[in-house]
């Protein structure tokens, strides 16, 4: 009959052969950050690389992270633990346990918590890009969530949230650079939104967006360059555009 410990490092090596702690650098930074995940990839690099890892070492701290109440431990073991661990971690009061449960990918957990109260929680089980719950989440009425929907740029969720009544959201849909959704989003009644187009830097949206009446939006006009832009803009009476002209 096998041990504990041989049990537990059964499901390490599933865990490792998976990929799963390979990938576990940016869900540790995700977790450890109270800003939507569409931010995360911008500040990815100021996280502290977390130091290698034995299997066995892992093995033998499984036993006191079960025993623990404190959110690093039952994180780590959400991260770690086997699928007992998991069952009862679901239903953890704290989100960033919750939602590393989510990373984990079980259908039993996510069915659960693609329902969770806290918006977090949703986010999460946005980004494991499965599509059944890709099609609940997509309707969300929370836009963070619909943000994180639309951050994995599935088509049929942009053909919806293209549209979207919040302009963060659109924005994002904007940032996946489909150019039949910038065709659209370039027109947006909201500067974050033409930000997010002229960021895509495409030659026909940059001809538009050069006579933006916003000065942010013309600032990224002239980041990229474009002579006969810079010819326009050379004259340009706002700070922020005329700092580009240095």
């Amino acid at each position: 009959m096998k041990t504990e410990f041989e049990k537990d490092m059964e499901n390490l090596h599933r865990l490792w052969d998976s990929g799963w702690i390979k990938d576990l650098q940016g869900v540790h930074y995700w977790l450890a950050s109270d800003e939507h995940p569409i931010l995360c990839d911008l500040a990815f690099h100021m996280l502290p690389v977390r130091a290698p890892i034995r299997l066995e070492d892992i093995a033998e701290r499984l036993p006191e992270w079960r025993k623990s109440k404190g959110r690093e431990e039952l994180l780590e073991l959400a991260y770690y633990g086997r699928g007992s661990d998991l069952d009862r971690l679901m239903r953890d009061p704290d989100w960033r346990v919750r939602c590393a449960v989510a990373f984990r990918k079980r259908d039993k957990d996510l069915d659960i918590l693609a329902k969770d109260h806290d918006i977090r929680v949703r986010e999460a089980v946005a980004m494991q890009k499965i599509d059944k719950y890709q099609d609940k989440l997509v309707n969300d009425l929370n836009p963070n969530v619909r943000m994180a929907v639309a951050e994995q740029g599935r088509s049929r969720d942009l053909d919806i949230l293209v549209d979207d009544i919040n302009s963060w959201v659109r924005a994002v849909v904007a940032y996946q650079g489909r150019d039949k959704d910038l065709d659209i989003l370039v027109h947006d009644p909201m500067s974050i939104v033409r930000e997010a187009v002229a960021w895509q830097g495409r030659d026909k949206d940059l001809d538009v967006l050069v006579h933006d009446k916003n000065p942010w939006v013309r600032r990224i006009v002239a980041r990229y360059g474009r002579p006969k832009d810079l010819n326009i803009l050379k004259d340009d009476p706002v700070w922020p555009v005329q700092e580009m002209m240095w």
